[in-house]
Order: structure tokens, then sequence, then C-alpha cells
């Protein structure tokens, strides 16, 4: 397990051992990009150090994204997912001590995004990667919110997937969301929907495997992980092949599609 980040919720409160409290805890994916600030821009960077060649930091909210909270004992651990709003509340006697695994494994508007590694088409269907991050949470007071990040020291430099899958996960998250505010998303394709991030080391550019009713693939290579527009790019074809119940979404939207959607 990685540990992502501390999660400090600005003031240390004391709680009385035998009196539990609500608090609520948000995380968010922290992605460094190479294509902030171009054109018009949805997912601004929070940090931009002025150096092109470098990548800017954002931050997005780590919606529906699978977690375990694991809180001092004799307080059981909880297995869920954060919110629409990449929060979860709950209710503890302890400010501190608890701890979070945070997965790459989530539902975002009733499609679920799920990671995989290895070659474009790995024979006998994608290799999915459980990939998860631990966060220490301390602070935590009554009524309060604390605020985390999903972050990894060496992801602009390191080759290593689970420190590349996520600004991949930002990326889809912020996108699929932006989809859905301009009501472009058409009903789910089925019920348990799946969109599979394959990060393929081994190959450049990227590309969407989108005609799949049920499961579709958005293969990203080692070139592309830190473009967001790239990602969004090949959602695109994701969101064409949905209209298209299934069919492969490279083609144009038809004067029916367009009556539809508002992109």
């Amino acid at each position: 397990a990685f540990v992502a980040g501390v999660v400090f919720a600005g003031v240390s409160w004391a709680t009385d051992a035998r009196a539990c409290h609500e608090t609520t805890v948000c995380m968010s994916w922290r992605a460094y990009f190479f294509d902030s600030g171009v054109g018009e821009d949805f997912l601004l960077p929070d940090f931009d150090d002025g150096d092109p060649t470098t990548p800017d930091t954002s931050s997005v909210r780590a919606i529906g994204a699978r977690i375990l909270l694991i809180p001092p004992a004799p307080e059981p651990p909880i297995s869920t997912a954060l919110n629409e709003f990449g929060c979860v509340t709950f209710e503890t006697q302890f400010s501190e001590g608890h701890k979070m695994l945070v997965y790459a494994d989530a539902v975002v508007e009733g499609v679920r995004l799920r990671p995989s590694l290895g070659i474009a088409e790995p024979p006998g269907g994608p290799t999915f990667q459980d990939y998860f991050w631990e966060v220490h949470l301390e602070g935590l007071g009554v009524e309060s919110t604390a605020f985390g990040y999903i972050d990894m020291e060496n992801q602009v430099e390191s080759s290593d997937s689970q420190a590349r899958i996520i600004p991949i996960m930002a990326a889809v998250t912020a996108t699929i969301r932006r989809f859905k505010e301009l009501d472009a998303m058409p009903p789910l394709l089925a019920s348990d929907e799946t969109l599979i991030l394959h990060y393929t080391p081994a190959y450049g550019n990227a590309r969407c495997a989108c005609a799949g009713l049920s499961t579709s693939r958005l293969e990203i290579g080692a070139d592309s992980h830190r473009e967001k527009f790239v990602i969004a790019h090949e959602l695109g074809h994701w969101l064409h092949s949905r209209w298209n119940v299934g069919g492969v979404g490279l083609y144009d939207y038809t004067p029916e599609l367009r009556n539809h959607t508002r992109i």
C-alpha cells in the first residue's frame, strides 16, 4: 500500500471516548497535467508554477470511490463508497487514529470505473488492478469536514502504473461529470456498465474500444496519461458509442443524436 497523504481538519478536537460524534472526510485525486490552461479549460489547475515544461496540479473529488475506513479499536471497519461530492460522513468516538484505504474503483454517474494493466488487447479479458492508497486521518472534530488528497510523491517521474492511474481517474471522473452537467449522458446501457481504464505502458497515444454494451475500454499509453484533453477526447468516442447503443463511436453526431445532446 502507498501512503497517499495526511488529512488535517485544521483543528484537533478533544472528544469524550464514550460519546460518538459525526464527522465528514472528503477525498480528491491530485493529478499533474501538462495541458492545463489551454482553451476553455474546465479542469483548472490548483497550482501553476509558470513553467510550461512542468505539469500543473489539479484536484478532482474522488466521486464514488470505494473505501475501507478503519477506525481505532473497538470501532468496526466501514466498507462503503464516497458520495457524489467525494465525501463520507460517519460517527466515531475518536478524533484521530483513523485510516482510510481509497481504491481506484469508483462509480461515477452510474458507470463503474476500473483500472487494468497490460498489453493493448489482453487475451482472456482485462487484468484488473486493485490499486489502493492508505490515508491517515487526524483532527476529526465534531460536525467538522476534513479534506485529503490521493497523491504519490513520485507521480510525475514514476513509471509505476499505480502512480499513473491517479491522473487518469481524475480526468475521467471530471469529464463524465462534465457530460452530466451538459445533459449529454444517455441512459445506462446496462445495470452493470463498466468503463475499463486500461493503462498500456508499452504503447503510446490513446484510443477507445467503445463498442461493448456493458463494458468499454479506454486505453491510455505512457505518453498520454497526464494529458486530460486526450483522455477527454477518447471519452467522446465512448459517449458516441453509448448514444449509438453500443455501436462503434467513431462517427460525427447524426441529426438525431444532436437532438439529444448539447455538446
